[in-house]
C-alpha cells in the first residue's frame, strides 16, 4: 500500500470510528416510567349515633396502601427504581407500617411535618413491572391527591422517572374516602383522629326543591390546619334508594385559626376554587334556617304569571317580601293570601318557567342570599354574577347584611351548604 492509500485508509477508519461513537451516543437509553396506585378499599366503618355508618379512625386512622410500580421495559440496571418518596394533599398521614414497608428491602420513614414518606436503599431494587407497597394510615375522610418522586439512585438521587397511568392499579393518584352516612334531619361529626375540634353538622330534612330526601355518603376534606380550607361534598345519588340527592342541604360548624369574615367558593378555574366573601344567610322561619316547604303548587302556572295558587301547610310568619323556590326557579313573594300569592319572577339569576301543579311540586323557603359583589376579573371569569344566588352562606353568628363587624372577632361559623362548597378562613 503506497503512502497515499495508507492516508486514505487512516482517514476512513477515523470517520467510521467517529460515526460508530455517534451512533452509540445517539442510541436512546431505557425508558424510565412509573405508575402509582392508592388503595383505599380497606377502610372500615362502625355504627355510630342514630345507627349511621361512620368511618373508623379509632385505631390511629384509616388504612391506605400506596403502590409504586416500575413501568419501564425490561432492559438493565439503569432502569431500576432504588428510592422514592410520596405525599398527599387533603389529609394527613398519621402512621407508617415501617416493618411491612422494610420487609420489601428498603429503608422507610415518615415525616409528619411535611406529610412525606420516603423509601430509600431499596435492595433488591424495583425492576421492570415490579411493585413496592407501603401500608399507612390517614387521619380522616375526604379527597386525597397523591404525588410521588421516583429515582434510580438509592438516596432520592440519580435519574428521575416519569409518571404514567396504569389502570390495573387502584385509584391511581386520587382517593375519595367517605366520612360515613348523612341521613335526613340527622346530626353528624366528621371523623378525624388528629382534630382537636371536630367539625359537626346537620343534614336537612328536605332537599332544596323539596324532593325526597334520602341517606347519602358525605365527604369533608379538612385542611384547615394547613391552608385554612374545608371542602364539603356528598354523593349525588343515594346509596339507599338510588334517588338524586344533588339538592341536599347541610349546616355545619367550622372553626378557623384566625377571626374574620370567611370566604366561600362553588366555582373553580385551572388554579382551583375561586373564593368570594361569604354573606349572611337570609333568615327563614324554619328550624336551623334550612330549606323547608310552605306548601305545594295548587294550579299550573306559566312563565309569565305573577300570581301562583298554593296549598299552604305552613303559613309564612316572616316579613314581606321573601324568596321562595319552585322546582329550580326562584321567586320573590310580595303579597300573600290564603290560597294565592303575588310573586316577582326573574329572581336570583333563574329564568321563569312553567310549573305543573302537583303534590310533589313544593313552595320552598330558601336562606340563600343574592350575590352583591363587586367581583374581580378572576371571579367574573369563574362564573360569579351580581344578583345570582349564593350556593352557601353564614347562618351564625347572625349579623345584619350591612354590618359584618361582629365577624371580625369571630373564628367559629355555622355555614349552610346547598351546592358543594369550599370554605376558607382568615
Amino acid at each position: 500500500m503506497n503512502p497515499f492509500q495508507k492516508m486514505v485508509a487512516l482517514l476512513l477508519s477515523i470517520c467510521l470510528a467517529a460515526f460508530g461513537l455517534s451512533a452509540i451516543a445517539a442510541k436512546p437509553g431505557p425508558t424510565k416510567t412509573y405508575s402509582m396506585g392508592v388503595d383505599d378499599s380497606h377502610v372500615t366503618y362502625v355504627t355510630g349515633a342514630n345507627n349511621l355508618q361512620v368511618l373508623d379512625v379509632s385505631n390511629g386512622g384509616a388504612p391506605i396502601f400506596v403502590k409504586i410500580k416500575n413501568e419501564s421495559p425490561p432492559s438493565d440496571a439503569s432502569s431500576n427504581i432504588n428510592s422514592f418518596s410520596f405525599t398527599v394533599k387533603g389529609m394527613s398521614i398519621t402512621s407508617l407500617d415501617k416493618t411491612a414497608c422494610e420487609s420489601l428491602g428498603g429503608m422507610c420513614a415518615l415525616d409528619t411535618t411535611t406529610n412525606t414518606v420516603t423509601v430509600t436503599n431499596i435492595s433488591p431494587p424495583i425492576q421492570a413491572k415490579g411493585i413496592y407497597t407501603v401500608s399507612l394510615k390517614v387521619n380522616s375522610c375526604g379527597d386525597g391527591v397523591w404525588s410521588a418522586n421516583v429515582y434510580t439512585g438509592s438516596q432520592l438521587t440519580g435519574q428521575s422517572f416519569g409518571f404514567i397511568k396504569d389502570d390495573t392499579l387502584p385509584s391511581n393518584t386520587e382517593t375519595n374516602v367517605s366520612c360515613g352516612d348523612a341521613a335526613c334531619n340527622m346530626s353528624f361529626t366528621v371523623p378525624d383522629s388528629l382534630a382537636a375540634t371536630n367539625i359537626t353538622g346537620l343534614r336537612g330534612l328536605y332537599n332544596k326543591d323539596g324532593s325526597t330526601c334520602s341517606t347519602v355518603d358525605y365527604f369533608a376534606t379538612n385542611t384547615i390546619p394547613i391552608n385554612k380550607t374545608l371542602h364539603f361534598a356528598w354523593d349525588a345519588t343515594s346509596s339507599v334508594d338510588d334517588t338524586s340527592q344533588v339538592g341536599a342541604t347541610f349546616r355545619y360548624t367550622v372553626t378557623f385559626p384566625n377571626p374574620g369574615r370567611p370566604q366561600l367558593a362553588w366555582h373553580t378555574d385551572s388554579l382551583g376554587p375561586v373564593f368570594v366573601d361569604a354573606q349572611p344567610c337570609l333568615v327563614t322561619q324554619f328550624d336551623h334556617n334550612l330549606p323547608a316547604p310552605y306548601g305545594t303548587l295548587a294550579q299550573d302556572v306559566n312563565s309569565t304569571k305573577n300570581k301562583i295558587s298554593v296549598n299552604v301547610t305552613t303559613p309564612p310568619s316572616i316579613s314581606l317580601p321573601f324568596p321562595i323556590i319552585v322546582e329550580s326557579e326562584r321567586m320573590n313573594v310580595t303579597a300573600i293570601g290564603p290560597s294565592q300569592w303575588t310573586v316577582e319572577r326573574h329572581q336570583g339569576g333563574t329564568a321563569p318557567q312553567a310549573h305543573n301543579a302537583s303534590p310533589t311540586v313544593f313552595i320552598m323557603s330558601t336562606p340563600r342570599p343574592l350575590l352583591t359583589g363587586p367581583f374581580v376579573q378572576r371571579q367574573l371569569s369563574a362564573g360569579y354574577k351580581v344578583g345570582d344566588q349564593a350556593h352557601g352562606c353564614v347562618a351564625s353568628p347572625v349579623v345584619p347584611p350591612t354590618d359584618l363587624s361582629a365577624w371580625d372577632s369571630t373564628t367559629t361559623f355555622d355555614i349552610i351548604d346547598i351546592d358543594d362548597i369550599w370554605s376558607l378562613g382568615r
